[in-house]
């Protein structure tokens, strides 16, 4: 029996996407199902990037960090911080790069997606529609990877109107 009460919905940005997708997966074989999965800065299972950021020099990886945004230049050019952070950041590279591999699940859960119009992927964003058997709906906003943070009011009216949305659809 598919238990969906109390209503809940998955949201993640970046590798929170990957893991907001495996989690509703899980879910759903296990019978809960969110009314949604909401996904940002994130074109979804499949899509990959080649080089893999992960796999990248030290240089060119630090250049990639900063091109992403979301770490101050500080942090970035402080080599003591960096020595300590860039092991734990290129292993959250590899998590989510190596979570592409095998093959994905189709959901019966709706997916909502949200990228940043500056993302060298943004015009990838309809490949989550792939991995859905139910709705499937995307807004792309200004910014680069962290647009999160230039919208985050309009992100939390997305995830509550789509919240909604789905709700009512179900009663």
């Amino acid at each position: 029996m598919l238990r969906t009460e109390p209503p809940f919905l998955i949201y993640g940005h970046s590798m929170g996407a990957v893991l907001g997708f495996r989690l509703a997966g899980v879910l759903e074989k296990a019978g809960y199902r969110p009314v949604c999965l909401i996904v940002s800065g994130n074109c979804g299972p499949g899509i990959d990037r080649d080089p893999p950021v992960h796999l990248l020099e030290e240089e060119e990886f630090i250049q990639e960090l900063h091109r992403l945004g979301g770490m101050p230049a500080e942090v970035l050019a402080d080599a003591d911080i960096m020595d300590f952070y860039l092991p734990i950041l290129r292993a959250d590279f590899e998590i989510a790069e190596r979570s592409n591999f095998g093959q994905p699940d189709v959901l019966n859960v709706p997916i909502h997606a949200l990228m940043g119009m500056e993302e060298e992927q943004a015009a990838m964003i309809t490949n989550w529609g792939k991995f859905t058997r139910a709705a499937f709906s995307y807004l792309l906003l200004e910014g680069g990877h962290f647009f999160i943070h230039r919208h985050a009011k309009k992100i939390a009216e997305q995830i509550r109107a789509t919240y909604d949305q789905h709700i009512s659809l179900q009663t």
